[in-house]
């Protein structure tokens, strides 16, 4: 259970993990927010669906169980009723290394995760969320961003130009600047289960982009009609294949029926056409011709 921050007046918190950020064509950050007064009942939600389904803790790449497959679809159940209500939001921002922002050499991933965080925090807790509200922050422990430099940044009493310089300092600086984050905690995932709702839409994010062929494949074997001619249907599914594939088209079903407006075949993986929709998958794309990824300098 969180413990409730010592820092005044904060409203609101976030939970965030990334998936993939360094492995793979697609990555993706996924946040979870919602009010500081609604945290105790969700997080006591989250934790007795875990217990109900036996699982210690959620995690996308342990999905290769009927028991985690029933685990993940009481989580997707619990969120989208909560989401209706207006409760809890969840984004997830998705990047394709094989697009013109990030197909250069010597691309920085670690550098680029800091900006598509940044990315993420301006779409989220400026635009899609009032203004007004405060912030804390709890990432999963495992991030590559160095949050122990930006929760000192966050925590100073003043922005103070200094020669030590560096990408998280400068990159805390820039959040403290332009959104009302007040505090951040890094947290176990063992022991924080909204790490874990995170990472079920990180994973789906970036498994229904980077598997969409062999989705489309799973579906046309267990659709309704059934595969007329299934020996030409040459694809191998993988144990977890077996049991993502479903995960993906419970949440795209339900979201279609709750008229939640997340689509799945338009761009060939989850996304959400409406940003202000609780359930959001947003795949980035290059602003510009000059939107580019961070490069290392060696």
């Amino acid at each position: 259970m969180i413990k409730e921050s010592k820092v005044s007046k904060i409203s609101h918190c976030a939970f965030s993990d990334e998936a993939s950020y360094n492995i793979g064509r697609f990555r993706a950050i996924g946040m979870l927010s919602l009010s500081v007064s609604s945290l105790e009942e969700y997080e006591r939600e989250v934790q007795k669906i875990l217990k109900e389904s036996n699982i210690r803790e959620f995690k996308w790449k342990k999905l290769k169980s009927a028991r985690m497959y029933y685990g993940a679809i009481k989580l997707i159940d619990h969120f989208i009723e909560s989401a209706k209500r207006g409760i809890s939001r969840i984004d997830v921002l998705v990047w394709d290394i094989e697009d013109k922002r990030h197909k250069i050499k010597r691309r920085d991933d670690c550098g680029n995760l800091a900006r598509m965080y940044y990315h993420l925090f301006k779409n989220v807790l400026v635009m899609r969320w009032p203004s007004n509200l405060t912030w804390k922050l709890f990432p999963d422990e495992n991030s590559s961003i160095d949050w122990k430099t930006v929760k000192d940044c966050l925590r100073s009493k003043e922005i103070v130009v200094s020669e030590k310089k560096g990408l998280f300092r400068d990159f805390a600086i820039d959040i403290r600047r332009e959104f009302n984050i007040k505090d951040l905690n890094e947290v176990k995932s063992s022991t924080t289960p909204l790490v874990g709702v995170t990472d079920l839409f990180a994973g789906m994010g970036v498994y229904s982009h980077l598997n969409f062929d062999k989705y489309q494949k799973w579906e046309y074997l267990n659709s309704e009609q059934g595969c007329i001619f299934p020996e030409f249907i040459k694809v191998k599914f993988s144990r977890s294949d077996e049991y993502r594939c479903p995960v993906i088209e419970y949440l795209y079903t339900q979201c279609r029926d709750q008229k939640l407006g997340v689509s799945l075949i338009e761009r060939r993986g989850l996304w959400t056409p409406q940003p202000k929709n609780p359930i959001n998958f947003w795949n980035y794309k290059p602003q510009s011709d000059m939107d580019t990824a961070p490069t290392r300098e060696n």
